[in-house]
């Protein structure tokens, strides 16, 4: 389910910064953005671009944007562009970027949620991968996508998901993997398909061979191979993996997901007691015990946020935790309509994502 990071939305409300004559907060959805004082009113409709977005350099009305500056493959081309990041200002935390419909020629009656993505020329960042280390796109049958829907999107579905059973682990400022076994042969012991977010990686080389000796080192091919029916997804963490804010001294693998036949989680109380001793997720719910495991526990999106905001030292001491991550594992209690719409909203992986503002603004632990 590909990321809507320009979409139509409506300003819920703007409310005062405490100080500040020039600035105010405008929310969308679960977000809050600092714009100009009077320049957006509740009701309005705007263009929403969500932290994350790339802008590449020179799109028009976009030229002036501040942001992280970087570089990846827009259209297979090395595109350097702005990268919208969390922001404070005046203690405020600003997630993304509000624009006027009528900059960009978009009409009143366009639904709320209508993705303009393509119309605007930005698109979801994504760090470059070299060529030679590509062997093709990614392939779904394995399974789905490493994505997780942010939390300040589902404000509408707030009262389904207080009505779910989840199970929390931690967000890790990683890069995502997927691992499955290829058929056994001669060269059996190095076996594995080996996957990043967006493309099939080469197992002998760069990256791809980084995570392929993870898995080697930490037992997991030689769990693939013995049970190619199953699919495991983890973040590979390490020196040189999105600056290493962690601290780490090594790379590792961290298991978050068990696949079964491709076709959909395994359960971890039907698996065999070796396979659960090596891929039982590592960042599981043993790892926040600050918090309630429950989303139904919190009151409002916000007080979750709240919650999350500031957990550190679940995986290196004294240092943020990028956030945490709950997994949807019951939706009895909903009705099939409601679970079908949760469904269409969080995609096949069942997630929803909750990340640390202390962490995104990159304060120090």
């Amino acid at each position: 389910m590909a990321r809507k990071v320009a979409t139509v939305q409506r300003v819920a409300e703007t409310r005062p910064i405490e100080g500040a004559d020039r600035i105010e907060v405008a929310r969308v959805e679960g977000w809050d953005c600092v714009v100009g004082k009077g320049e957006f009113s509740p009701g309005e409709k705007v263009v929403y671009l969500e932290i994350d977005t790339f802008i590449p350099d020179g799109t028009p009305h976009l030229e002036d944007i501040r942001g992280s500056h970087r570089e990846m493959l827009a259209a297979g081309v090395p595109t350097h562009g702005t990268v919208l990041r969390t922001a404070q200002l005046r203690g405020v935390y600003s997630q993304g970027l509000l624009l006027k419909l009528a900059t960009f020629g978009i009409a009143e009656d366009a639904p709320v949620g209508t993705d303009v993505s393509s119309r605007l020329g930005v698109c979801l960042y994504e760090p470059i991968v070299s060529g030679e280390d590509l062997l093709g796109d990614y392939d779904g049958r394995l399974a789905p996508k490493t994505d997780a829907v942010r939390i300040q999107n589902l404000t509408e579905l707030w009262p389904l998901l207080v009505r779910v059973t989840s199970e929390a682990s931690v967000k890790v400022d990683g890069t995502s993997v997927t691992l499955s076994a290829l058929p056994k042969d001669e060269d059996a012991a190095y076996g594995l398909r080996v996957l990043g977010h967006n493309n099939e990686l080469n197992p002998a080389m760069g990256l791809g061979a980084v995570m392929r000796d993870c898995a080697v080192r930490q037992g997991l091919a030689d769990l693939l191979l013995e049970h190619p029916e199953l699919t495991l997804q983890a973040e590979l963490v390490g020196p040189k993996v999105n600056g290493n804010r962690l601290g780490l001294a090594g790379y590792q693998l961290l298991v978050f997901s068990v696949w079964n036949n491709h076709l959909g989680r395994a359960p971890r109380q039907k698996l065999s007691l070796r396979v659960q001793a090596k891929a039982q997720p590592s960042i599981a719910a043993s790892m926040v015990p600050q918090l309630p495991m429950q989303l139904g526990d919190y009151a409002t999106p916000d007080e979750l946020l709240a919650a999350v905001d500031g957990i550190k030292g679940n995986v290196t001491a004294g240092r943020y935790d990028e956030g945490v991550v709950f997994h949807i594992t019951d939706t009895r209690e909903l009705t099939p309509e409601e679970s079908d719409e949760l469904e269409r909203a969080l995609g096949p992986n069942m997630e929803v994502k909750v990340i640390s503002n202390k962490y995104l603004s990159k304060e120090k632990g």
